[in-house]
């Protein structure tokens, strides 16, 4: 059905998660209350249709109807992120909810996904292929409720997660033939990292990350 209002969750997932770090900036430095005031309505308003549609549910899925809430395509990590953004959400708005059904997202995402080495869905053009995108939003997950919680059974989750992600970056650099523009331009590939199974496409960087996770990661284990 076309006239359905479809939503691909990665995308609110990944808006929830930075629009908190928005708020917490400008919290922090007083800047434009009118703003910020607007701003907390409606992540309040994102973060309870993420619980919502959790216990609704028992995931996240990957598309959904965003005007019935129901479940169009489910059984991905699309929303890997969602437990950060949810784990944001408890520290800004001191909710309890929000760190329950992000410790219970984690808990999931951890034992039906990254325990079993597939991580998919993220992108939306690429069906539930598994891609580097959804693993690297599982990191951020991770590290986020360690940092969170405390709890260490969460920075064990990120050091797994960082294990499968890393698998995505490219280690070597190709040969590419010699007529070829990026041959020319003498362009490197290692260190760039695959955005997923399907459509093969190496960029340098992570997908919409800064990589800050990794940094964290870092410091939490001294590794």
């Amino acid at each position: 059905d076309t006239d359905k209002p479809v939503l691909l969750v990665r995308k609110d997932a990944d808006l929830l998660y930075f629009m908190l770090k928005q708020a917490m900036y400008l919290r922090k430095t007083s800047e434009q209350a009118e703003l910020l005031q607007e701003m907390e309505k409606s992540i309040a308003c994102q973060a309870d249709a993420f619980v919502r549609f959790f216990e609704k549910n028992g995931q996240l899925g990957q598309f959904i109807d965003m005007e019935t809430e129901e479940l169009l395509a489910g059984d991905t990590a699309s929303a890997a992120i969602a437990p950060a953004g949810l784990a944001l959400a408890y520290e800004y708005f001191q909710d309890g909810k929000y760190l329950e059904t992000a410790e219970r997202l984690g808990d999931i995402y951890l034992v039906e996904y990254l325990k079993k080495g597939m991580v998919n869905g993220g992108p939306g053009e690429i069906c539930q292929a598994p891609d580097s995108e959804s693993a690297f939003g599982l990191l951020e997950s991770f590290v986020q409720l360690y940092e969170t919680t405390g709890k260490e059974k969460w920075l064990a989750a990120a050091e797994e997660a960082f294990d499968l992600a890393v698998t995505w970056v490219v280690s070597y650099d190709f040969n590419f033939p010699r007529e070829s523009t990026a041959a020319k331009m003498g362009a490197h590939t290692r260190g760039t990292v695959f955005a997923n199974a399907q459509n093969k496409h190496s960029a340098p960087g992570i997908c919409t990350l800064s990589g800050n996770s990794l940094l964290k990661l870092y410091r939490f284990t001294g590794d």
